[in-house]
């Protein structure tokens, strides 16, 4: 329910932020709002990840902008190392703000690197639901895009980088068994 209040409230700030653009004299400031479905392999599990997000850009220089990401699938874990004989689930998220480069924004193809500085949490639940570990996690993804204009107000892109994750408690989730490589796609809704 978390996730899908975040995912509209990100969607409504778009949304506003592009009925204030319409309303502007300058094009200095644009706006856009969208989703973002990715995956990656904490602790060695496929996690597919869903999100929205939305910014605002200044001319062809940069972009600057909210997000929030959430694994939507389940990823069993082995117990042994709790001291548990069962499989438990981890469950990850988190949301944050990103600054991104934008160059030759009106051609068919626009490379960029996006910067994403996240806060969430990571739990292990059992069979009955309680939490065997949990965590809060910081989240840096450096990313390369790929983005192709598909009309004026909307763009698809392509997304890779490494998911680097760091927990406060570092006893059960190591930085190494989080952090893995990501790859994704977005779509952009907006003035570009």
């Amino acid at each position: 329910m978390r996730k899908t209040l975040i995912l509209f409230g990100l969607l409504f700030i778009s949304q506003a932020a592009l009925k204030a653009q319409q309303n502007s004299e300058s094009r200095n400031w644009t706006s856009f709002g969208g989703i973002q479905v990715a995956n990656s392999s904490p602790m060695q599990q496929l996690a597919l990840w869903v999100g929205g997000q939305g910014a605002v850009q200044y001319k062809d220089y940069f972009a600057l902008g909210g997000f929030g990401m959430g694994a939507v699938n389940s990823m069993s874990v082995s117990g042994l190392a709790y001291g548990l004989d069962q499989e438990l689930d981890l469950n990850m998220g988190y949301g944050g703000l990103f600054i991104e480069s934008v160059q030759n924004k009106e051609h068919l193809y626009i490379p960029g690197l996006r910067l994403p500085f996240a806060v969430g949490g990571v739990s292990l639940k059992d069979a009955l639901d309680n939490k065997v570990a949990k965590s809060t996690i910081y989240v840096f993804s450096p990313r390369l895009n790929w983005d192709f204009n598909i009309s004026p107000h909307a763009q698809i892109g392509f997304y890779g980088g490494y998911q680097l994750i760091w927990a406060e408690n570092d006893r059960d989730f190591k930085q190494e068994d989080l952090s893995s490589w990501e790859y994704g796609i977005n779509l952009k809704l907006g003035f570009f």
